[in-house]
């Protein structure tokens, strides 16, 4: 039971890696839909606020065009992550 409980956490904890790191934040910014998570913390921003500099701050231009989204959550989550990025 130990054994099994371990590799639980195992792969629970190298999930949560993934699904908080910036390349899951790009993908969600490509699908033009953002939901609130864990790409959209405060943690998140002050871990990862230097990778926004690439690509001439291209993720920061696309987070201000989902301001005009017609759907009110990526709208939201969108003026969350700026204002987290300002």
């Amino acid at each position: 039971m130990k054994e099994n409980i371990t590799f639980l956490v195992d792969i629970m904890e190298k999930n949560y890696k993934i699904f908080s790191s910036y390349e899951k934040f790009v993908k969600e910014l490509e699908t033009c839909k953002l939901t609130f998570g864990p790409c959209h913390t405060t943690k998140f921003w002050k871990e990862h606020i230097k990778k926004t500099e690439n690509d001439n701050f291209q993720v920061i231009d696309k987070l201000i065009k989902l301001l005009d989204s017609e759907d009110e959550t990526t709208q939201a989550v969108a003026c969350f992550d700026l204002g987290e990025f300002s």
